[in-house]
């Protein structure tokens, strides 16, 4: 019973993503591009920025996604519209 429950799942949970090889081997990517580039940023913050602000050859190349736009494609509809209500929010007590 709890296995065919499972199979219905369409979504997977944080604890069942949180030690999956593919999750570790994006963290162990991620490092190993840190450190390689890290010495040409002045921060770890720019060089976040760098690397979420350019083209990715495992995103969609037809139109030369970058991770930030994959992570707002990819967001649930009311978490994209918090974002907004927030940057309005920001943009209104300027």
């Amino acid at each position: 019973m709890l296995d065919k429950k499972r199979r219905q799942k369409t979504h997977l949970s944080d604890d069942e993503t949180r030690n999956n090889p593919q999750t570790n081997g994006k963290i162990e990517r991620w490092f190993q591009e840190y450190r390689r580039h890290r010495w040409w940023f002045d921060s770890a913050y720019a060089f976040v920025e760098w690397y979420n602000n350019r083209v990715h050859g495992a995103l969609d190349l037809e139109y030369f996604e970058t991770p930030n736009e994959a992570f707002i494609r990819k967001m649930r509809c009311e978490n994209t519209l918090g974002m907004f209500f927030k940057w309005c929010e920001k943009e209104v007590s300027l």
